[in-house]
């Protein structure tokens, strides 16, 4: 009796509370419970605030980041086309590309989101540039970094896609795209050429990675003497880190054989067109191999060593096995 009573109460109560929040609902404008304050700083409508513009700057080299080797990257995609990887996993697309039986445009290709990330990237890093220029001037450093970038989208185009490849933008004024012609490899080149030397003349920090760029620019355009030349003041020990985040992007090479899916080549292709990533003992490129076979298991695992980080953050041990 006491249980029964304590249910009717419990009851009682629960009805009671529901229809007070049911007056409560009637009585207030809906629309208002769907507005809601953005707590954050940064939005479209803030971007032009001076005091923003180190997160312009890092927004821009995020992209680049994502594009050149964050996941399904520039890396990975031209090494696979390039035989310098091989699909050690069971994605048709990236074993279309590995064999270069690439599907029509309807049903996608590996290549395609990495054409589209450095295009995005490439007009990311001539936005931020423009607003660094206008803000900092181009003597900053950002300024050199972002044009130096921008040249390396340029030569990433050329390298990797066949000519054609549309230089499209959008007006700062009206937001509308400016669509732009098919270029040819060689017009991109000499695009990446003009980007770097932009780079370079700012002076600063970052004059070595453009001259690099416009070095490997030069050689692709067979202007040896003068490749020579652009790179002649760079150090030699002078390095550019492409730096990742286990918070937003993974190294894509250290991601995507930390999971089997590429392994590198040898030999590939046969003796006349393969080349010896494995067998040539080169001391550059170290190796081992993960006994646990690719994530298709009738395919080896041969890891790169280089790229055993997937951030300043987190290291990977070579002789720890993937499924472990």
């Amino acid at each position: 009796m006491k249980n029964s009573q304590r249910t009717t109460r419990f009851w009682r109560g629960a009805g009671a509370l529901l229809m007070a929040s049911s007056v409560a609902l009637a009585g207030c404008d809906t629309d208002e419970l769907l507005e809601v304050e953005d707590p954050a700083t940064v939005n479209p409508g803030t971007l032009e605030d001076p005091e923003l513009i180190d997160i312009v700057v890092a927004g821009a080299v995020g992209e680049f980041t994502v594009a050149f080797s964050g996941g399904e990257s520039y890396l990975t995609v031209s090494g696979l086309m390039s035989d310098e990887l091989f699909a050690s996993g069971s994605f048709t697309t990236r074993i279309a590309t590995d064999r270069r039986e690439q599907f029509t445009a309807q049903n996608g290709n590996t290549s395609d989101g990495t054409y589209i990330n450095l295009q995005q990237a490439r007009r990311a890093l001539r936005d931020a540039a423009i607003s660094v220029e206008e803000v900092l001037g181009t003597s900053d450093d950002a300024y050199g970094r972002l044009k130096g970038l921008e040249g390396y989208t340029y030569l990433a185009l050329a390298e990797g896609y066949c000519s054609g490849v549309p230089i499209s933008n959008v007006d700062p004024e009206t937001a509308e795209f400016v669509f732009g012609s098919p270029t040819t490899t060689d017009e991109l080149l000499t695009d990446a050429v003009a980007v770097f030397d932009a780079a370079i003349a700012s002076g600063g920090a970052y004059a070595g990675l453009a001259a690099i760029g416009k070095g490997r620019a030069l050689v692709n355009l067979g202007q040896y003497g003068a490749a020579a030349t652009a790179v002649a003041d760079v150090a030699t020990d002078f390095v550019y880190h492409v730096e990742h985040s286990v918070n937003a992007e993974e190294n894509s090479i250290f991601e995507l054989q930390g999971n089997g899916r590429y392994s590198i080549s040898d030999m590939e292709g046969g003796a006349m067109n393969g080349l010896d990533f494995r067998s040539a003992n080169d001391p550059r490129v170290q190796w081992y191999e993960d006994p646990a076979g690719g994530f298709d298991a009738n395919f080896p695992l041969y890891v790169s060593e280089k790229y055993t980080r997937a951030s300043v953050l987190r290291c990977r041990s070579p002789v720890v096995s993937r499924h472990v």
